[in-house]
């Protein structure tokens, strides 16, 4: 035994512990609660001493010793006369108490005690341990019973219930207990028809019954249920339930006799004839429905030969069925034969026999007779039919050819054969799509196919295959077999139209076709992107694209080497655009040099990007026109059908743009076309339509930025910039709209605008100030207004009109327009003879050539902003500015530094010898009576 101590006392623990060492017990001592808890904890006692006087917990000490897993023997020592503390100590879980002053006598007695309660209560936890164990057992063994277990007291409410009867019922455990079960579980109408209108109870007796369980969602399960009595201990009465499922059963039981009812129902009601005969033929059977097909009772043929109600001529026919079955049991014949009505007319009936002689139900051979006499009408009419149709399909001039639903041939007249000079053994068993259908039209002969089994009648024109490759146009006409509204297969009728498709074809070409390439027109076009079109919306899987095709700088070299020559260079381009393509794609001319290319069935936009990169590349070889090697490329514009357009016309509207964009950005490549450009393209249509009646209107205003000489300090000219004074948005940048003039055209009548504007303005000045030794005006020169073919003229007609000196003026040009003008010299040499100055502008941007500017009669080379701008000293700017200034001195032109901005830039020029410069520095662009001003304060010095 190990004892705790727990004594504030210390002679007193000293004691003790000795005490309880001399009887060989183990014992800790401690001297305050805290500590004694811990070793509780720790430690297993069986019996400890608690002093009631330490100052901290000893009443809870006592609860926690209580609790410990040892249950010990709990022994107290109160202070003298405290009964009430005493009486806390037994409520918190004390045994005894030693009363003070402490002797080892009392000591010694009480642990004799303690031991035999110990034991005592060592004994009782074992007992009631194994009734625990026994207890369980048996509630596990009721649980997992198969069978619902229930108990019910005197009242018939429900005490026990197992998991079993849970299940069968859909009630909870803690649903069932506390209920009356018959009230719960049986039926009311049921229970009204049981003696004491009870199952359980203590008054009922051992029963079975077979009865309806009520379910907690209302429904029925058949149970087995065995009910007995129960006299508890205590006397008092109850009564034991076992329920056992017998749904499954029950319902086979009732399937059973449903099919026995069904199938009595169906012979009585059946339409054959069912007879059973022995082996001699006497009828030992016949189904009531000999009264409806013979008009004889079953009562009346009972007994008789089966053969007296055969027609005499059918009678071996019937007898060699019944002969031939008896040979082997189970054996089974038929034969048609004619039996007698009750008013004596014959109906056929086709007869099945079987040998049912050793089934020890039947005992017979069984006759399941079937009157077929209209189906035998209807096989003659069939059969007249078929001679007609079979000499109808074989003279036919035309050819047909039947199929069956997986497009294979089943047979073919003479006519086909003829046709496509294939055999019918060739023919037969084999896919006709395979044989006669050319490897392009495959899809189109499937889509056909699918449309005749789909119940619709084909009536179309196409090509097909003879079996030495030659094609043959015919005319089908396709409509699908029929079989009980179902689609077994389908007629195909052939009819050669070669003559007739042949002068078709030739009118076709003449009216869709472009008489300078042969390519498809836009006719023929259109036609063709509205069926695509429309495939796509009838088809998610088939998607196709269009390219809207542009030959860069075809009018220059259509201008330069004449028409017959621009028309050789069209005709190359088609036939390279075809060789682009794969089979099934379409290449038409629009007129001019524009082209459309129908991409179709594309599954990426890499399809289209790839045709298109082949096609710019294709272009960019050199051409041979007129006996010379001329150099071209294209710009493409590309739209495709995933967007889901409604028609044509549209998607060659957003291909258009597309292209309009590839031109823009730099031509000799390809633009898709998206939403934005669509926007972008409406806002161009508005602002050009608002530019037209700017001009109308007098909205652009002419502003001049001063040119400066630097050796002088003077201005010697300006520069004439457009501005558009818009009504709404004010005044408006050249950048924002005069792109917009160069697509649309109005560049023209922009230039001669402002071409007359400063002619006008150039006038007022040199007769506001004669004493100037000549101001002049620089005006830009677009690449199309030098080719407009009436600019020249037009220009003279201004000069008239202004009396303007052509000497005061200078057109400025840019090397992106010689580039892109083979003519233009000849125009700008004739503008050097007109007396009119030329000026290069933003120079050193462009592709010309330093080479040729010998060939060009230029006056003055203009810097572009951007070289003076980040000019820094021993960088690459600065020595490219040091350069054209050196390249003007040494061809005698004037170079001009564009972007003054700064007076360190000023300097800059000015060390390089540049002796004009133009830039905010001096001024930004003035209104025409801020530049008169200006004019005159420079004048004035």
């Amino acid at each position: 035994m190990k004892a705790l101590v727990v004594v504030s006392d210390n002679s007193i623990r000293k004691e003790v512990s000795d005490f309880f060492s001399s009887r060989r017990h183990r014992s800790l001592t401690c001297g305050d609660c805290d500590e004694a808890a811990r070793a509780l904890e720790q430690y297993d006692f069986q019996f400890v001493v608690i002093d009631l006087t330490l100052p901290d917990r000893p009443i809870e000490l006592c609860r926690l010793a209580r609790k410990a897993q040892s249950d010990p023997y709990i022994l107290v020592v109160p202070k003298e006369d405290t009964p009430a503390q005493l009486r806390k100590a037994f409520e918190a879980g004390a045994d005894d108490y030693l009363a003070r002053p402490l002797t080892i006598s009392a000591l010694q007695l009480r642990l004799v005690v303690g031991e035999r309660s110990l034991a005592i209560r060592r004994k009782s936890k074992q007992v009631e341990d194994r009734s625990s164990m026994l207890d369980r057992r048996y509630r596990t063994l009721v649980q997992h019973m198969n069978e619902g277990i229930f108990q019910v007291d005197e009242a018939g409410r429900i005490e026990l219930v197992n998991t079993r009867m849970s299940s069968l019922t859909g009630y909870k455990v803690e649903e069932l207990v506390g209920q009356v079960a018959d009230d719960l579980l049986i039926e009311q109408e049921f229970r009204q028809r049981l003696p004491g209108q009870a199952l359980l109870g203590p008054e009922i007796g051992s029963e079975e019954h077979t009865l309806p369980l009520v379910t907690k969602e209302g429904e029925r399960t058949w149970v087995k249920l065995i009910a007995a009595p129960l006299k508890l201990p205590d006397g008092t009465r109850g009564a034991l339930g076992i329920v056992q499922d017998i749904s499954e059963q029950r319902n086979a039981e009732e399937d059973l006799r449903h099919k026995e009812e069904y199938f009595r129902a169906l012979l009585e009601s059946s339409t054959d004839l069912i007879s059973i005969v022995d082996i001699e033929g006497q009828i030992l059977y016949q189904s009531p429905s000999s009264l409806r097909t013979l008009g004889a009772p079953p009562e009346l043929m009972l007994g008789q030969p089966l053969a007296d109600f055969v027609h005499p001529e059918d009678r071996d026919l019937l007898s060699q069925a019944i002969d031939q079955v008896l040979a082997e049991e189970g054996q089974t014949a038929s034969a048609q034969a004619r039996f007698r009505t009750q008013d004596g007319d014959w109906r056929y009936l086709d007869c099945q026999c079987k040998n049912l002689v050793e089934n020890p139900v039947l005992g017979g051979i069984i006759v399941t007779s079937r009157d077929i006499s209209e189906r035998r009408k209807v096989e003659a009419a069939l059969k007249r039919e078929r001679a007609f149709f079979q000499q109808l399909f074989r003279n036919s001039p035309a050819g047909i050819v039947i199929l069956d639903n997986q497009d294979r041939v089943v047979d073919a007249n003479s006519s086909f054969v003829d046709l496509f000079q294939f055999g019918v053994s060739e023919l037969a068993g084999k896919p006709l799509t395979d044989l006669i259908v050319p490897e392009e039209l495959k899809q189109e002969a499937a889509e056909l196919t699918d449309l005749v089994l789909e119940h619709q009648t084909v009536d179309r024109e196409s090509e097909r295959l003879r079996k030495d490759g030659t094609k043959v146009d015919v005319a089908i006409l396709g409509y699908p077999i029929e079989l009980a509204e179902r689609k077994i297969g389908a007629y195909g009728i052939y009819s050669d139209i070669t003559e007739r498709k042949s002068f078709e074809r030739k009118l076709f070409h003449e009216a869709f076709h472009d008489n300078l390439t042969g390519l498809p027109n836009r006719t023929l076009l259109t036609e063709r992107l509205e069926r695509s079109v429309r495939r796509a919306k009838r088809r998610r899987d088939y998607q196709f694209a269009l390219l809207f095709i542009d030959l860069d700088r075809f009018k220059v070299i259509n201008d330069s080497l004449g028409h017959a020559a621009g028309d050789e260079l069209l005709i190359e381009m088609a036939r390279r655009l075809e060789s682009c393509l794969r089979p099934g794609d379409t290449v038409a001319r629009l007129g001019g040099d524009e082209f459309n290319i129908i991409l179709e069935d594309i599954q990426e936009v890499a399809d289209a990007t790839r045709i298109a990169d082949r096609v710019l590349s294709s272009l960019s070889r050199p051409f041979s026109v007129a006996e010379q090697e001329v150099v071209s490329s294209g710009s493409i514009g590309i739209a495709f059908s995933f967007s889901g357009y409604d028609s044509g016309e549209d998607l060659m509207r957003d291909a258009d743009i597309a292209m309009y964009r590839a031109k823009s950005r730099g031509k000799a490549r390809y633009e898709i076309f998206d939403a934005d450009m669509h926007k972008s393209a409406v806002e161009r249509l508005h602002v050009e339509n608002e530019l037209r009646k700017a001009i109308a209107n007098h909205e652009l205003e002419l502003y001049f930025q001063p040119i400066v000489s630097l050796t002088r300090s003077q201005t010697v000219g300006f520069e004439a910039l457009v501005r558009w004074q818009h009504p709404e948005k004010g005044l408006l940048p050249p950048g924002d709209w005069l792109p917009i003039c160069e697509e649309t055209g109005l560049m023209s009548a922009v230039g001669r605008w402002v071409t007359r504007r400063a002619c006008l303005q150039l006038q007022a000045w040199q007769q506001a100030f004669p004493e100037s030794d000549g101001v002049a005006i620089s005006i830009n020169l677009a690449p199309k207004e030098i080719s407009h073919p009436d600019f020249l003229h037009e220009l003279n007609q201004i000069l008239e009109e202004s009396e303007a000196h052509p000497a005061s003026l200078t057109f400025e040009i840019t090397e992106d327009a010689i580039a892109d003008s083979e003519n233009l010299q000849d125009v700008l040499w004739h503008l050097r003879k007109m007396g009119f100055r030329l000026s290069l502008d933003d120079f050193g941007t462009g592709p010309s050539s330093l080479s040729s500017l010998h060939l060009y009669p230029i006056d003055s080379l203009k810097i572009h902003r951007s070289f003076i701008q980040e000019m820094s000293p021993g960088g690459q700017n600065l020595e490219i500015v040091r350069a054209i200034a050196g390249l003007g001195d040494s061809l005698s032109i004037n170079v001009i530094a564009v972007g003054i901005e700064d007076e360190d830039r000023l300097e800059e020029v000015r060390t390089m010898g540049i002796g004009l410069a133009q830039g905010f520095y001096f001024s930004a662009p003035l209104s025409a009576d801020e530049a008169t001003e200006s004019l005159r304060r420079s004048i004035e010095g």
